[in-house]
């Protein structure tokens, strides 16, 4: 029985550049598996390794639609939702609206949800197309979109930064309902 190669703390340190510490709080918060053995003998799997390795990724670099790094929690939640194949698609550059790459017609949005998203966007592609909300702090153009049992509200853009998130927005929405 083959049991793949295997990790000291400090391996793992020189391969993903976390921390000792950073690395021992994602095993003791169970986003890693730990190792059975304590103390100088501990050693970890090639497993232990790819997951600090999307651990540290999804930590720093920004995750559509958030267009921030995940916390902590928020990874967990992905991993517990979406497994490791979740937390590799964001890595890689998925989005949070998107459906799992795996996932069967039964798993995508249903057609109510999925008519919502189209009116969505719609919305934020007219909210895109205006002009920006004039400087004075007083004053501020809103988008208000309503259905049975949920309301949205969204600010427009007030400057050229926020103008590209929402295209960002407004894209992602756009490549969730064309699956």
């Amino acid at each position: 029985m083959s049991i793949g190669k295997r990790f000291s703390l400090s391996e793992l340190e020189a391969a993903t550049g976390l921390g000792r510490r950073t690395i021992r709080h994602y095993i003791q918060s169970g986003l890693v598996e730990g190792s059975p053995r304590r103390g100088p003998g501990a050693s970890y799997g090639e497993g232990t390794l790819r997951r600090l390795e999307l651990i540290k990724i999804l930590k720093r670099r920004p995750v559509p639609p958030l267009d921030r790094p995940l916390s902590t929690g928020e990874i967990r939640a992905v991993l517990e939702a979406r497994g490791e194949e979740g937390l590799r698609w964001l890595a890689e550059g998925g989005s949070l609206l998107g459906a799992r790459p795996d996932a069967g017609l039964d798993e995508r949005p249903g057609r109510e949800l999925r008519d919502l998203m189209v009116s969505l966007h719609r919305e934020l592609a007219a909210l895109l197309e205006g002009d920006e909300t004039p400087g004075d702090p007083g004053w501020e153009r809103w988008l208000r979109l309503r259905r049975p049992d949920l309301e949205l509200h969204l600010r427009a853009p007030a400057n050229s930064s926020e103008r590209r998130r929402l295209a960002r927005l407004a894209a992602d929405l756009k490549r969730f309902t064309d699956h």
